[in-house]
């Protein structure tokens, strides 16, 4: 099982490159691909050096402009599956650190659940993402919680704060369990074998960043193929991510403080995905989500005196509304 792995960089993060790497090498990988998103003068450098040490194993693609995690990962994938040695890709963001026995794990995984090339895909464990619900997910045998309900919007659903009382009256039944199916998947941890991607094709290079991945892998669901979430292959990220420190799907407060584009590409991008895969025809519920939420975060700005991404917000359901890729 000839694996090669995928990571995707910009900025100054050598720092966080340098540790995904140096955990890869000691996981056997036979290759490393890493696509340089126009990242510092002073990171590429040691990039390049990085690479040089290990000619035989890293292969870097600088780019001249960034291209978001979804045309970085498009084209690392690519790059990938055009190496002859290449049979299985594994994707990992920057900070993402293999622990032992990770890769491993994802092999015996492979062949215990008997995983079919163009169907089936498996998802390494990042306790990181235990407040997006994956593990919760596995553990109450309910593959779509990382996703929310039907007709929700960024993961808020009127009918959910009766389910939150009731949840705490009744807890869900709980599993044991080390492996189990989601519907979605992260770019960080994924891992699959390069056939699928006959079937699936390459990450929208259109969303640029944020919901790329879950509308990319969601067509595994849509193709009747599978996702499994293993446990005992773990990750550690070794920078949090600003949509994991807090739930961003439900947390207003992560919605006011951040920054203008990740309110605005995030808001689109997972309106466009929920339009086309987890909405009604009429569409009736969830625009009343919409208002509904519309309705807290503008209380919320009134009572916080915050106002900053309420318009770059309402900008960003019209664009999704309307499918729009254009930005900001």
């Amino acid at each position: 099982m000839r694996v090669t792995v995928v990571i995707v960089t910009y900025a100054n993060r050598f720092k966080f490159l340098d540790q995904t790497v140096q955990g890869c090498l000691e996981e056997g990988v036979e290759k490393i691909i890493v696509i340089n998103n126009k990242s510092s003068k002073e990171s590429s450098a040691k990039i390049t050096k990085l690479s040089r040490r290990y000619s035989e194993k890293i292969l870097v693609q600088n780019l001249d402009v960034n291209t978001g995690s979804a045309g970085g990962f498009n084209l690392g994938i690519q790059k990938s599956i055009k190496d002859q040695d290449c049979e299985f890709v594994w994707l990992l963001d920057d900070d993402n650190m293999p622990k032992n026995n990770s890769l491993i794990e994802l092999k015996k995984a492979w062949v215990r659940l008997g995983c079919r090339s163009k169907k089936d895909c498996l998802l390494s464990y990042r306790p990181v993402k235990e407040n997006i619900g994956y593990k919760e997910a596995i553990l109450t045998n309910n593959p779509d919680l990382v996703l929310g309900r039907n007709n929700s919007f960024l993961g808020f659903h009127l009918l959910d704060l009766f389910s939150k009382i009731k949840r705490k009256i009744r807890p869900s039944k709980r599993f044991e369990t080390n492996e189990g199916l989601v519907t979605v998947a992260p770019y960080g941890g994924f891992f699959f074998h390069k056939d699928i991607l006959q079937e699936i094709g390459l990450p929208n290079k259109d969303f640029f960043v944020y919901g790329d991945d879950h509308e990319w892998t969601y067509r595994i669901k849509k193709l009747k193929g599978r996702i499994f979430l293993i446990l005992n292959s773990i990750i550690m990220d070794t920078d949090v991510s600003w949509n994991v420190k807090s739930n961003y799907q439900t947390n207003f407060d992560t919605l006011l403080s951040s920054s203008m584009d990740k309110v605005f590409y995030s808001t689109r991008n997972r309106m466009i995905f929920e339009l086309d895969n987890i909405v009604d025809k009429n569409r009736i519920i969830y625009l009343i989500n919409i208002i509904s939420f519309l309705i807290i975060i503008t209380c919320m700005s009134i009572m916080k005196n915050n106002f900053k991404n309420i318009k770059i917000f309402i900008k960003a359901i019209n664009k999704g509304l309307n499918k729009s890729f254009h930005d900001v």
